[in-house]
């Protein structure tokens, strides 16, 4: 946007809930709150270290005898097919929350891998 402030994140500054002295500066002592610091974004991280650390998965993939363990929530958001096999079909996928990928395609454990890291943080495959 043109003409838009920058956002505090990007601007290393801290947020104490009242608005900031002359200087522009925010913190202890400079308002009602406690300052807070707003730490750099990280989601693109924290998506991946949910799928990369099994985080409290609700959804299992199996792919050629491995099972991959996801969350169906980022998979509903982000991809329409899983959108649509979730939410709506009432398939079997939806309610035992595994999906088997049949062994005659031509899907690897590896290429599902590399989908789901784009799925979850848009990363390069």
């Amino acid at each position: 946007q043109q003409g838009a402030a920058p956002s505090m994140a990007a601007s290393g500054k801290t947020f104490s809930g009242a608005g900031p002295d002359p200087d522009g500066v925010v913190g202890p002592g400079r308002g009602a709150h406690l300052a807070t610091s707003i730490p750099p974004p990280t989601l693109e991280q924290d998506l991946l270290r949910l799928l990369a650390n099994e985080i409290r998965p609700d959804f299992e993939v199996v792919v050629q005898g491995e099972v991959i363990k996801t969350h169906k929530i980022i998979l509903v958001a982000r991809c329409g097919y899983f959108a649509s096999c979730l939410l709506r079909s009432g398939m079997e996928e939806s309610r035992s929350n595994r999906l088997v990928v049949d062994s005659s395609t031509a899907m690897t454990a590896l290429a599902f891998k590399a989908f789901l890291k784009y799925v979850y943080a848009g990363a390069e495959i």
